[in-house]
């Protein structure tokens, strides 16, 4: 693995405490949560905040009683904690006190409580001390007193322990032409805090440790970097976050690298069992084009607008709608080698996961042949595509499968014809929907007539055919013709007739009583084969009074 070319110096990471002479503010607690606070050393050794106490009295006292006796203070220019810059590990630190004096600094008392008894002789290279327990910011007190026991000022300082490393957050990358962008964030440190980052790297084999000199892609302060001149191809990396005692993070891993092309994957057709409107499956086949400058790798597909069912690229593949009847929006993505996506490209199609109800059916008789008629199928999703007409000989095909198809459409009635005469034939009606389902169907069975004719009236009338008659008792004439014979006849005063007799060619008629006028008799004939007359036949006479 090869790093990018040009890469920062290393981090050199400072922080910087401030010591303050007596009288600034203290920004921070002085011990720890789990610390309890005891005064050590002799009480005769004893100074406060102000300068005073037992110590000092006892150094004025000896001064008054000698001439020319040294009664200037030593002063503390300064305190920092060795070359820890404001920060330790534990809680052991060096305090370099920076004091000055007519004659000279010999003691240092230190403490970080309010006043000091534990005078130690002092060194300007530095003085051991022991911090109080507890992560994060101390608060140090220092005095110094020369050889005549004038005693400083109150000195003070703060000094933090920071005894944890800093905790990883995300990264995220986004590839470019040639590099990779990254971008940081959620990195912590609670006591000396972030102050820096460094990221390393290989490309063959895990993401290296961050204290790996030879793996270091980049250092800095800002919370992401763009990374040029990478090689082709994933990289392993680690982006460990750094605080001000130099200490790093585990790290966060990601692997990413640069593109040779940015360009998404162009989606030509997403198709969804062969463009059916309509499916009866929650399994569907999906065919799929998709063009791209590398090559396509992955896909994804979902109901919602977004994805993470990722899967291998495949130009057919299947996809499970889901639960319940009615449309559905299925979303494709594509990515390609270089981690392009393109835009989601939604396919309606509906799911309809019930079979039509079927409607009624009748049958009559037509020359040689039966019409059939089947209104009222109805299915509320998908909708009904189309009708398949079976028959069978003696009895209705036993389901949508069985039998011969004599017809397949979207129509409601059908006649077949170039049927045998008195040989009886079954049916089966199914209806099927826009998404494939089958009805149960309709059945019936009919027997062909030799013919389909109904007989014909040559000859009807009222008594000889007069125009008048004085009499409601009449003679009614007939003649008519038939192919298979006459066989029954039905005569009425009125359009409708119920009462079917014997046919005959002269029989006595009764006509309607009433006032005078026209009186109409209706007739109908009915052949051997059951045909009848559509309409009946008529003739008239004027009923007179006497």
């Amino acid at each position: 693995m090869t790093p990018p070319k040009s890469r920062r110096a290393p981090l050199f990471l400072m922080f910087t405490t401030l010591a303050a002479l007596a009288g600034c503010d203290e920004a921070t607690p002085e011990v720890g949560a789990d610390f309890e606070a005891e005064a050590t050393g002799d009480p005769a050794e004893e100074v406060n905040e102000a300068g005073t106490g037992a110590a000092q009295v006892r150094a004025n006292n000896v001064r008054s009683r000698s001439a020319g006796a040294d009664t200037s203070r030593p002063i503390i220019q300064g305190l920092n904690f060795g070359d820890q810059d404001g920060w330790v590990r534990h809680n052991t630190v060096q305090v370099v006190v920076d004091a000055k004096d007519d004659v000279d600094v010999e003691q240092v008392c230190i403490t970080w409580l309010r006043s000091c008894r534990d005078w130690v002789d002092f060194d300007p290279e530095g003085v051991d001390f022991l911090l109080p327990r507890g992560m994060g910011p101390h608060t140090v007190r220092v005095w110094a007193r020369d050889a005549a026991g004038n005693i400083s000022a109150m000195a003070r300082g703060s000094v933090g322990i920071d005894a944890r490393p800093p905790v990883d957050g995300t990264v995220s990358a986004t590839p470019i032409a040639g590099g990779l962008r990254l971008d940081f964030s959620g990195f912590s440190d609670r006591e000396s805090g972030v102050v820096g980052y460094r990221v390393v790297g290989r490309q063959d084999g895990a993401a290296p440790r961050c204290s790996v000199m030879s793996a270091i892609y980049w250092e800095g302060v800002e919370a992401g970097v763009t990374l040029n001149g990478l090689q082709a191809g994933d990289h392993a990396l680690r982006v460990c976050a750094v605080d001000a005692l130099g200490r790093m993070s585990q790290g966060t891993t990601l692997n990413a690298g640069p593109r040779a092309e940015s360009d998404a994957p162009q989606v030509t057709s997403v198709v969804i069992d062969g463009g059916a409107e309509w499916v009866s499956d929650r399994e569907v086949d999906v065919q799929v084009e998709v063009e791209d400058a590398s090559s396509v790798e992955r896909m994804c597909f979902s109901e919602g607008r977004s994805c993470s069912a990722w899967q291998d690229f495949r130009a057919e593949t299947t996809v499970r709608l889901s639960a319940g009847t009615g449309m559905k929006t299925v979303y494709a993505w594509f990515e390609d080698a270089f981690g392009n996506v393109s835009e989601p490209v939604g396919v309606d199609v509906g799911l309809d996961l019930s079979p039509p109800t079927d409607g009624t059916l009748s049958l009559s008789h037509a020359p040689s042949g039966v019409v059939l008629a089947w209104p009222g199928a109805a299915d509320p999703h998908s909708g009904i595509a189309e009708y398949s007409v079976r028959m069978a000989v003696d009895s209705a095909p036993s389901d949508c499968r069985s039998g011969a198809e004599i017809y397949r459409g979207p129509d409601t009635t059908f006649t077949q014809t170039g049927l045998t005469s008195a040989q009886r034939y079954g049916f089966r009606v199914c209806a099927i929907d826009t998404s494939g389902w089958t009805s149960t169907g309709l059945t019936g069975t009919i027997t062909p007539l030799a013919e389909y004719d109904s007989p014909v009236a040559t000859r009807f009338v009222i008594n000889d055919d007069m125009v008048e008659t004085y009499d409601r008792y009449v003679e009614l004439s007939l003649s008519a013709t038939d192919a298979t014979g006459i066989a029954r006849m039905c005569v009425s005063n009125t359009p409708t007739c119920s009462t079917w007799l014997a046919y005959q060619t002269t029989f006595n008629h009764t006509l309607a009583t009433g006032d005078e006028g026209t009186r109409t008799v209706y007739l109908w004939l009915e052949d051997s084969l059951g045909n009848r007359s559509a309409t009946p036949f008529t003739d008239q006479i004027d009923f007179l009074a006497d």
